[in-house]
């Protein structure tokens, strides 16, 4: 479940990756920790990077990304629901 942080790891604009915690993201999609490792576990979310021993960490971009991926699919949901 957990991937190693590659040394040297950056974004595509070349920026050193930024890690968000469990808590973070916990507040960013507002849900609990148990729904977040819920949806990690069945493959919904971003997966989580092992940072160190006991510490993970979910790479911004890849969590932008996904925010992003759920608003267009929202939109899609409401303007299949008005048509």
């Amino acid at each position: 479940m957990n991937r190693k942080v590659p040394s040297g790891v950056s974004d595509s604009s070349g920026q050193i990756e930024r890690f968000l915690t469990t808590d973070a993201m916990c507040r960013i999609l507002a849900c609990s920790r148990t729904t977040l490792w819920r949806q990690v576990r069945a493959g919904h979310c971003v997966q989580p990077v092992q940072l160190s021993p006991g510490r993970v960490g979910f790479p911004e971009s890849e969590v932008r990304e996904y925010i992003r991926q759920l608003m267009d699919g929202r939109g899609e949901k409401l303007a299949g629901a008005t048509a």
